[in-house]
């Protein structure tokens, strides 16, 4: 759930035609991209954005002031999820559909704002309701984030890993250690500072 094998791609792409003297130009680069995989143009640009169609469509939404100075704190437990299963399995959850047209964009909004504190209800990932009915170590998870001082939390993607916002990285590094302590051994538990990025070995 983080797009490894999207990012990957990306990158990929972007290297190749840096060799080729940059050879596509971006719409080109970008519809090649959108033809590997559907969250693969994303990661052609290194900024905050909203994907909408089938993720091949990217609106950049600028500097998100919240996000200056905190530390993400990733979590993923030793078992993955299918990205095949949990979209199919969405199809049992009618209410999935249920969420307000527009609310990645007040998200995105309040966050340029400086406002995470009022943001933490518009953090949504509809495949949570697949994915934590059949791992609820998913939920407890999030929840055990939530109600030890983690400012946001969310399921990244079609999981298994669940990030969660906090203050500092000191916040974010106990918290880990506290998580680990009660639940077990993690396959990953990574802290990030914002803003950044995350590369996985």
């Amino acid at each position: 759930g983080l797009g490894g094998g999207s990012g990957n791609a990306a990158g990929t792409l972007l290297a190749l035609n840096a060799l080729l003297g940059q050879a596509l130009g971006q719409a080109d680069l970008h519809e090649l991209a959108a033809e590997l995989g559907s969250d693969v143009p994303f990661f052609l640009q290194a900024q905050p954005a909203i994907a909408e169609g089938r993720g091949e469509i990217i609106e950049p939404v600028g500097k998100l002031a919240s996000l200056d100075g905190k530390t993400l704190l990733l979590l993923r437990p030793a078992f993955g999820i299918p990205t095949p299963w949990a979209y199919k399995s969405l199809a049992n959850f009618p209410e999935a559909r249920n969420r307000p047209l527009g609310q990645a964009e007040e998200l995105a909004k309040r966050l340029a704002k400086g406002d995470l504190i009022n943001s933490a209800d518009l953090f949504y990932n509809s495949l949570e309701l697949t994915a934590f009915e059949k791992y609820p170590l998913l939920k407890l998870l999030k929840e055990h984030a939530l109600a030890n001082g983690a400012q946001a939390a969310l399921m990244c993607g079609s999981g298994s890993t669940v990030f969660a916002i906090c203050t500092s990285a000191g916040e974010a590094n106990a918290l880990g250690q506290a998580m680990e302590s009660r639940f077990g051994l993690f396959s990953l538990n990574q802290t990030v500072e914002l803003p950044g990025r995350f590369i996985a070995d």
